[in-house]
C-alpha cells in the first residue's frame, strides 16, 4: 500500500518552474483520490493516527489537511533556500494556487467523509492566513493579463491559473460558467500567443453557498478524470508546455 501519509516530499527537480511544482503537488491529490477508491485512506488515516477504529471524517480532513500543508511548506522552504527573489515570488503564487485549488476539490468535487469538515481546515488560512480565495485568485490572473510583454515564467504562471481552471476551481465564477470560460479563453490566447482555446471545450464564506446544493455530488469517474487530463495534455503539446507529460502518467496510473 503506498502510505500518502507519510510521503511528502516534493521533487527536488522541479527548480524554478510553475508548471512542474503544480504537477508535482497535484500528485498528491491524485493519491488521495486513487487510495479513496482502493478504500485505502481510512486504514492509513488510522495507522497514522494509531488508532484501532475507523477515523472520523474531522479526524481524516485534519490529517490530510496537514499532509499538504507540510508539502507547500517544505517546498516553499527548499525554495526560498535556492531561487532568486523573483523565481522564489512566482513559486509561492503557485503554492498559492494549489492551495485553494485543493480546497475547493476537497469541499466540492471530491465525495468523502471529510469533506464537511475541510471548512477547518483550509490550507488557504493555515498556510496563507487569508480567505479570499475567490477573489484573489482571480487579481492575480488580472495582473498578469494586463502586462503587456511577458517572460517565460511569467506565462508559465499564466499556465497554472489556467490549469487550475481546468483542474476544476472555479472561485467566484462556480454559478457562472460563461464567465468562467471568458477567463479561460482569455488565459490561453496570452499562453499562446493570441491563438485561442479552440481545442478545449480562516474561512467558510467562498464555499458555504456552493457546498449545499453539491452535497450530493460524486467525484468523476476515473475514466472522465483520464480525458479530461488527456485533453489538457494536448493543449499543452500545442502551447509546447512539455513538463505536462508527467501528470499525464501519473493520471494514467491512478
Amino acid at each position: 500500500m503506498n502510505n500518502i501519509i507519510s510521503n511528502i516530499n516534493p521533487e527536488p527537480t522541479e527548480a524554478a518552474d510553475p508548471l512542474q511544482v503544480l504537477n508535482n503537488f497535484y500528485r498528491q491529490i491524485v493519491l488521495v483520490k486513487q487510495s479513496l477508491e482502493q478504500h485505502d485512506l481510512e486504514d492509513q488515516v488510522a495507522q497514522h493516527l494509531k488508532i484501532n477504529r475507523p477515523p472520523t471524517g474531522e479526524e481524516a480532513a485534519e490529517v490530510i489537511s496537514s499532509r499538504l500543508q507540510r508539502w507547500i511548506e517544505k517546498k516553499r522552504s527548499i525554495s526560498r533556500k535556492v531561487l532568486t527573489e523573483k523565481d522564489y515570488e512566482r513559486i509561492d503564487e503557485t503554492l498559492y494556487i494549489a492551495a485553494v485549488l485543493a480546497d475547493e476539490l476537497f469541499i466540492l468535487e471530491i465525495d468523502w467523509p471529510g469533506r464537511r469538515y475541510w471548512y477547518s481546515v483550509l490550507l488557504e488560512e493555515r498556510i496563507l492566513q487569508s480567505c479570499y480565495a475567490g477573489e484573489q485568485f482571480y487579481t492575480g490572473i488580472t495582473k498578469l493579463l494586463s502586462k503587456r510583454v511577458l517572460d517565460e515564467q511569467q506565462r508559465s504562471l499564466l499556465a497554472v491559473y489556467f490549469l487550475a481552471l481546468r483542474l476544476g476551481f472555479s472561485g467566484r465564477y462556480r454559478n457562472n460558467p460563461q464567465r468562467l470560460h471568458y477567463v479561460r479563453q482569455q488565459l490561453f490566447k496570452r499562453i499562446n500567443h493570441g491563438v485561442s482555446d479552440k481545442q478545449s471545450v480562516v474561512c467558510v464564506q467562498p464555499y458555504h453557498y456552493q457546498f449545499a446544493s453539491l452535497q450530493e455530488q460524486r467525484l468523476a469517474p476515473l475514466t472522465r478524470w483520464k480525458r479530461t487530463i488527456a485533453q489538457i495534455s494536448l493543449v499543452y503539446i500545442l502551447v509546447t508546455w512539455l513538463v505536462w507529460e508527467g501528470l499525464t502518467g501519473v493520471w494514467i496510473a491512478a
